[in-house]
């Protein structure tokens, strides 16, 4: 049987995993904090929309690979 203490812990894992992937991802776009997101719609583009030349303007995203 799955104790308290246990899932406990396992939900604390997985939210310290994902603030370091977090943490990565920001320090890969130059950024400190999730606040910093705010307004940043030129992080959002959906690339599926555009030709090639107009895909050419957007750097490329990180390559670093995350484990999840």
């Amino acid at each position: 049987m799955i104790t308290e203490e246990y899932t406990e812990q396992r939900i604390v894992n997985m939210y310290l995993a994902w603030r370091k992937q977090w943490c990565e991802l920001l320090r890969q776009y130059g950024l400190k904090s999730m606040k910093e997101l705010v307004g940043r719609s030129d992080l959002l583009v959906n690339m599926d929309y555009l030709d090639e030349a107009e895909r050419a303007k957007y750097p490329a995203a990180p390559q670093n690979r995350l484990v999840i």
